[in-house]
Formats: C-alpha cells, structure tokens, sequence
C-alpha cells in the first residue's frame, strides 16, 4: 500500500529538471533516508530475529506477505500505464514458474530470489522518493511515512527467509544488502532525476511485483502440502 501511495505521489508531480534541491523547508533528503532505513532495521529486524520460520504462524504468513508485496508493486506500476505493468508482471511470473517447474523451490532458492526482487524493488523505491522530494519535499515526508511500514515488512521476509535457511551472516548480509539497495535508488534518483524512462521504471516494478508474488504463491502452494502431508 505505501509503494502505491508513493507512486501516485511520483506521478502527481511534476518532476524537478536537474536533481533534487537538498534546499527544501523542513526535513532533508538525508534525514528521511536514515529513517526509513532506521525503522526498516528495527521492525523488519526484529521480526526476523523474534520469529522461527519453521513454525505453522510464520510458515503461512511469510508467503502471505510475499503475495502483498508482489500485488503493491504491480499496483503502483497500474497507476501509470496499466498494461505495461500487467507485461512486466506477467514476465516476472512467467520467469519463477519457469526456475519452479524445472529446477523446483527449495527454502535456499526462494531466499535468493526474494532478496533479488526486494532490493530492486528497494532500489526503485529509492529513487521514486527522491524524485518526490524533488518536486514536493512535504509529500516525500508523507511517502517516507507510509514506506517504513512497507520497508520494514520487506526486510522482516528477507531476514526471516535467510535466518532459517543460511548462516546469520549471511542474514545479516542479506538485510544490509536491501538497505544499500534503497540509499543507492535514492542517490540515482537524487542525481539523475529523469534519467529512466516512466515507462521503463513503470515495466521494473511490475516485473518485480510478478516475481514477489509468484515465489509468495508458489511457496504458500508448499507450506499447504507440508502441512496436509503432516
């Protein structure tokens, strides 16, 4: 939901010419960045950490959310050109049915390929919010409000999947990677403001919403059969 309110507020605006203007009454670029990343690190973090994956709670809700994720990105993709998001949507779906049918999803894979996703998606919402405050520095504050939420839950399916299935260095890895992920988006964003086409950011998060919400199916398609097979 807050990438979708992110992303009306991108194309409800009208973007600045030549980078963001760090001059903006009240709160910097940067002290927005350092929140959203300081709430993603603590909520998704503890989650992560306070939650065993292999329990039947954690086991439906991490797909569940995989699923929620996937169905935000392709709706802010929808706000904008609706049939270039459904495309991408259906590449990225088409591609992990491919990766599932022949090679199969184990919890290794489906960590690997959620972390991809997440930290494209981050990197696209970075962006997405620089390009805001460059236009309108109070509706980035709105956008970097509602993305926290949305920060953190995708850090908490990244750090939860890596806890149970890797080493935590890897987890922590795993996490750090998705945060880099965002403050490199917002650099590029913030530096190169109309440097990718809408229709190319637009065809990235529908492709990136296809691919969360099909490993979100596909693994929720698993936990039932584990759990009917138990």
């Amino acid at each position: 939901m807050s990438t979708l309110v992110l992303g009306v507020a991108l194309f409800a605006t009208p973007s600045a010419a030549h980078g963001v203007n760090t001059a903006h009454d009240g709160l910097g670029l940067p002290v927005l960045l350092t929140a959203v990343v300081g709430f993603s690190l603590l909520g998704g973090g503890a989650f992560a950490v306070g939650t065993d994956r292999c329990s039947r709670y954690t086991h439906r809700l991490v797909p569940a959310m995989l699923v929620l994720l996937g169905v935000s990105a392709v709706g802010l993709a929808a706000t904008r050109t609706p049939d270039v998001a459904m495309i991408g949507a259906a590449v990225g779906v088409g591609a992990v049915t491919v990766v599932e049918r022949r090679f199969g999803f184990g919890c290794g894979m489906t960590a690997d390929t959620t972390l991809g996703a997440v930290t494209v998606h981050r990197t696209l919402e970075g962006s997405t919010l620089a390009v805001v405050y460059a236009a309108d520095a109070t509706l980035a504050l709105f956008g970097a409000l509602a993305l926290a939420g949305h920060a953190a839950a995708e850090t908490a399916v990244v750090g939860s999947l890596y806890a149970t299935t890797r080493g935590w260095r890897d987890t922590a890895g795993a996490v750090g990677l998705v945060q880099i992920g965002f403050v490199a988006g917002v650099a590029v964003g913030a530096g190169f403001v109309d440097a990718v086409p809408a229709i190319a950011r637009t065809a990235l998060f529908g492709l990136v919403g296809g691919v969360l919400g099909a490993v979100g199916g596909f693994e929720a398609v698993d936990t039932g059969k584990a759990e009917s097979s138990g």
